[in-house]
């Protein structure tokens, strides 16, 4: 039995008896956002993060630990209350980190042994990544920069007063203009920068209407490899390579030319290998990503993965904190083993694969997601943080050589100890062309068998995503007041191989509703649930998805739909993405106007006469508030049972990084709706 089953079994015999679990109790759950180990091995930095609900804001600082030390061993590092990706140097003296000065992220520098943090960027601009250079006398860093590029924060404001009662207007002439949870770029770009440590001088590597993401310094400091397109027509092109420069500056050299989307550069430890990740299929969205090898001259591209049909990173999803890449592909000192994570069904691990052997090995496959990691070559040591069904997240140890690991952190001891928490049960079902799809059963702590429960079907989005072994919340919390909830991975989901995700590809609908279909069957054997009160939520593609139920079957009594595509038509102009919608449809709107009405709620919203929660962000840039307004204005004028609620200044994550009250907000109007109708 793995230690994290023996966790789980343990937490559910406890929780009964416990607290019952309310929406306001989210503010008691800490979350460890990353974690970095120091050059020899011996110890841990990490991030905390929690929430101040009289600030209504989220806080962050930095923690130490002794790499076999336990949560009594941890002390804190720096204040915060907005510290975030700390870095190392080299020779693991002193510790580089982002702090929040007024609306910015900016770089700061502490020595190893504490004490008061030297500032060392003064910037109206936001560092987003950076890295130090193999002597430790350079850090490397990229911001997102306009015209006049990085601004000085001390710099005066505008006085000529057609300039500064205008400076909200907006001028546009990119197609890719905007991107959510970030705001509008349509006058930005991103670019790579050196910082000098002693003098602060900061130096410009890279110029041009291009964006440039994930720097790496060469293993003797000349070199700098990073991710970009810098194509003429970059905004049109779901393109990506990886690039080389000088780090004096200068021209870049494509190493990867073609047809490919890569990112996340690494070199070996000789310099001669980068390996990073991607795809060779970039305009098939549904394309696992995988790791990639290619040499720092330049050739071509090895895919070291396919042949394992699995895609790397974290790929499940939850509501503690949004979806985002694991660290870069990680090489051994010896430089013939590379480490990255992987996914698969509904687990996410870590993998070494044998450069010489070609082979995967697999480390910490158990019932749960392993989402951020670090490695440190030299002493031969990992540190991880990943999360549970029944444990938010925390910070594991692992040995290479021994493979053993250690938990060492409870950072959520009071939270997991003082409310009843479910352990789901995993079930397959069958869809109705014979295809199994996985998924999972989610009780009351305090279930009697024999009795019936109103039931929820909960529906990822993506929906290249899965749902998995992590921790959350929403369902949690909708078990604790008296809802069985099923959730599961249908074709279209990742972890399951790339033929099972891409099988929807412009058939939206169709077989992934079949699928959704048999699973609620399967759910509905089992004999716990009332097939008279069943209710559908989802977000985004579960947004989608919800919608297309409701207008397809009366099956459910209640939906919950959030952030949710209505309107492919529309979704083609306002989306972030949409214009990269003829990559799935196969047209534009205006070549096949037809296609896009086929997959779109909207045009069967005639049918919908289930009460309808619509919940929407109205700064959601990925599905626009405009496609939660189309379904609401239709469902009222038809004189239907439908809610809207809008939430002010969110983007697409509200369910994750929104204002802490919207979210708890938000919780009360689902358990509200389900409450009345089921």
């Amino acid at each position: 039995m793995t230690s994290i089953t023996k966790t789980r079994e343990a937490a559910s015999e406890k929780g009964k008896g416990l607290k019952k679990l309310t929406s306001r109790d989210l503010f008691l759950i800490k979350l460890i956002e990353d974690c970095r180990i120091s050059p020899n091995g011996e110890e841990i930095l990490y991030v905390v993060k929690h929430i101040n609900p009289e600030k209504n804001e989220y806080q962050t600082h930095l923690e130490l630990l002794p790499f076999h030390g336990n949560q009594s061993d941890s002390r804190t590092f720096t204040q915060g209350p907005h510290d975030t990706n700390p870095q190392y140097s080299p020779d693991g003296t002193r510790i580089a980190f982002l702090r929040k000065t007024g609306e910015h992220l900016n770089l700061f520098l502490m020595p190893r042994q504490g004490g008061e943090p030297e500032r060392l960027t003064k910037l109206k601009n936001d560092i987003s990544e950076f890295s130090w250079s193999p002597d430790g006398e350079k850090i490397l860093f990229s911001s997102s920069i306009t015209k006049k590029g990085l601004i000085p924060e001390e710099e005066k404001q505008e006085e000529d007063l057609y300039k500064k009662y205008n400076s909200d207007v907006k001028v546009i002439d990119r197609i890719w203009y905007k991107l959510d949870g970030e705001g509008f770029l349509h006058d930005k770009r991103s670019h790579l920068f050196i910082l000098t440590v002693e003098t602060g001088e900061i130096k410009q590597i890279t110029t041009g209407d291009h964006d440039h993401h994930q720097p790496r310094f060469s293993p003797d400091g000349k070199w700098i490899a990073f991710s970009s397109n810098r194509n003429p027509d970059s905004d049109y092109e779901y393109y990506s390579y990886i690039y080389l420069v000088s780090a004096e500056g200068g021209e870049p050299k494509n190493l990867t030319p073609g047809k490919f989307y890569f990112s996340g550069p690494n070199f070996s430890p000789d310099g001669k290998w980068i390996a990073f990740t991607g795809t060779d299929e970039p305009e098939n969205g549904y394309a696992s990503p995988r790791l990639w090898k290619v040499s720092a001259s330049g050739g071509n591209p090895e895919c070291l993965t396919k042949q394992y049909d699995r895609p790397v990173f974290d790929q499940s999803i939850n509501d503690l904190r949004h979806w985002q890449p694991s660290e870069l592909p990680q090489w051994s000192k010896d430089g013939e083993k590379l480490y990255i994570t992987m996914s698969d069904s509904g687990r996410s691990f870590l993998i070494s694969y044998d450069l010489k052997t070609k082979q995967i090995k697999e480390y910490e496959k158990e019932d749960s997601v392993l989402y951020k990691w670090d490695f440190s070559p030299h002493a031969n040591r990992m540190v991880f943080a990943k999360s549970a069904p029944t444990i938010p997240n925390d910070l594991w140890s692992f040995e290479v050589q021994t493979e053993k690991s250690k938990r060492l952190t409870d950072i959520n001891e009071f939270f997991t100890k003082t409310f009843s928490l479910s352990t789901p049960e995993p079930i397959t079902s069958k869809s109705s062309d014979g295809t199994v799809v996985e998924g999972w059963i989610l009780k009351p702590p305090d279930f009697e068998t024999g009795k019936k429960y109103p039931l929820v079907l909960e529906i990822h989005g993506g929906p290249m995503a899965m749902y998995g072994y992590g921790f959350f919340y929403e369902f949690q919390l909708l078990a604790n007041q008296g809802y069985v909830v099923s959730y599961s991975n249908p074709r279209g989901s990742m972890g399951y191989g790339q033929p099972f995700c891409e099988a929807i590809k412009a058939d939206w609908g169709n077989k992934d509703y079949q699928d959704l279909m048999g699973f609620l069957d399967a759910v509905l054997e089992k004999g716990c649930s009332d097939e008279k009160r069943i209710g559908a939520a989802g977000g985004s593609y579960g947004g989608f998805m919800t919608n297309w139920i409701v207008s397809h079957t009366d099956r459910f009594k209640a939906g919950v739909s959030m952030r949710s595509v209505t309107s492919e038509n529309s979704m083609f102009g306002t989306s972030d993405y949409g214009f990269f919608s003829d990559l799935e449809h196969g047209c534009t709107p205006w070549e096949k106007p037809e296609v896009y009405q086929r997959v779109s709620p909207l045009t069967y919203v005639a049918k919908i006469k289930t009460p309808l929660l619509i919940l929407h962000s109205e700064e959601d840039l990925r599905c626009p508030i405009e496609q939660g307004e189309q379904l609401y204005a239709a469902l009222k004028k038809l004189k239907q049972t439908v809610k809207f609620v809008r939430f002010p200044g969110e983007s697409h994550d509200l369910s994750r990084t929104g204002k802490p009250w919207h979210r708890i907000f938000r919780l009360d109007q689902i358990l509200e709706w389900f409450k009345t109708y089921l």
